[in-house]
This record gives structure tokens, sequence and C-alpha cells, in this order.
């Protein structure tokens, strides 16, 4: 019987965490596919797994309005602006315009005080 399923096409899914006090990283994520992927700090493992994976696409929530703007001052940028870019909050807000919020859902934190995980995000 033949396969229904929708092949998914090439995105790289990026999420990170910034200092409040500052504008360094906190923490990074990102995933390809269940072989390419990592958690960290490094830009440089980013542009490693980029240069991997070579993404049609790069996508996140609120991707435009914050990931891509420190990513843009870092060795990624180049890179970065040879995919296509997917934000998923601007999808969530026409998919769903009734929505009060468009917060990304966050399973993972089924207490306050667990921290956010770039990773978990993705």
């Amino acid at each position: 019987m033949p396969s229904c399923a929708i092949p998914m096409p090439p995105i790289l899914l990026i999420d990170m965490e910034i200092g409040k006090h500052s504008s360094n990283i906190v923490s990074l994520g990102a995933y390809y596919d269940d072989e390419h992927s990592f958690e960290g700090q490094s830009i440089h493992e980013l542009v490693q797994l980029w240069m991997k994976t070579s993404p049609k696409y790069i996508g996140g929530h609120n991707f435009i309005q914050h990931d891509k703007t420190y990513l843009e001052q870092s060795t990624f940028n180049a890179l970065m602006h040879r995919s296509r870019i997917i934000d998923t909050l601007y999808l969530s807000m026409l998919l769903f315009p009734d929505k009060v919020t468009h917060k990304l859902d966050k399973p993972y934190k089924q207490e306050a005080h667990i921290a956010n995980s770039p990773f978990g995000d993705c």
C-alpha cells in the first residue's frame, strides 16, 4: 500500500535564548532531523550543521524579530541568507486569527521554575 505521508521539506529549526542583561547567547538549539541536531551555545556548531544539511528553509517561532536579529551579527549570517525563512509566529496568526496569544506551547515546562529549552522549542 502506498504511503500517504507528506515528506517534510528540508527545514532547519532554530531557537535561542539570549542573556537578560547582555546580547550573549545563553543557549542555542537546532533541529534538522534525528541525525542532524544540536544543543549548546556555539554559532560554529550551527554553521557546521547548516553546511552538512544545506536546508532550503530555516524556521522558528518569532524567528524574524528575535533569533534572526542576533544571527545576522554572527558568522551564520551569510548562510542564513541562502535559505528561505519560515516564522511560525506569523503562520500561527494566519491559521488561528481568533487566538488571543500566539505564544509557543512548551509542554516540557510543567512548572514555572523550569528554564526555557531552545532545543525543546525547536
